[in-house]
């Protein structure tokens, strides 16, 4: 059964803080190292060098949240298992999900194909869902904000995955909250459905 994002967003609530504060860390020091030099940003290495001060930040949290591991993906890739989750990060331009590529284990994760992980205690559990946190910069290079996603299919190695649904992620300081989330067309009926399963009946109301 497909999550809501809401659901999602409250059973994850311990991350939230803790990678708004590493992100906007590292796109701090990803601009600095450009200011210390007086050279303008380059928008190709930028991404880069926040996607590794992130991992380093990522690795030292480890023993922080129970149940909390961070994965080993080539090039500073960032994955993380929480909650019996598989959440992988990337960054978006119009909080889109990314396009798989020629990577058969992107095109599956992005197609909700669900893997194994080790748990703590040694035992072989399957991830319930595959998520994706989308960061977004602002004009400065600053993060703007993070987005929760929900992937659903891929259609093409070089277009976008589809997703069920993003929503926003709410920051801890500013107290934002989730935005309504963005569902596609076709999934509409969909959500409507889950949304009238999560109901109570009748008989359930007057009890």
């Amino acid at each position: 059964m497909i999550p809501t994002a809401q659901s999602e967003i409250a059973t994850l609530s311990p991350l939230w803080p803790m990678l708004y504060e590493i992100f906007e860390a590292a796109t701090e020091r990803a601009c600095r190292f450009f200011e210390a030099d007086s050279a303008p940003i380059n928008r190709d290495l930028f991404p880069e060098l926040v996607r590794y001060f992130v991992s380093r930040e990522l690795r030292d949290k480890e023993f922080i949240l129970d149940g909390f591991v961070k994965e080993s993906i080539i090039k500073n890739g960032l994955s993380i298992i929480y909650r019996d989750r598989r959440i992988r990060m990337w960054k978006t331009l119009d909080d889109e999900l990314p396009p798989p590529g020629r990577s058969r284990v992107k095109q599956g994760f992005l197609g909700q194909q669900l893997s194994f992980f080790p748990a703590s205690n040694g035992i072989i559990k399957t991830v319930k869902h595959n998520l994706a946190v989308l960061w977004n910069i602002d004009t400065n290079y600053r993060l703007d904000h993070l987005q929760l996603a929900y992937p659903e299919s891929v259609e093409e190695m070089w277009v976008p995955a589809k997703a069920h649904w993003t929503t926003q992620i709410p920051h801890p300081v500013s107290g934002s909250v989730a935005g309504k989330p963005v569902i596609p067309e076709d999934n509409l009926e969909l959500e409507l459905e889950l949304i009238e399963s999560d109901s109570p009946s009748e008989s359930e109301r007057t009890e």
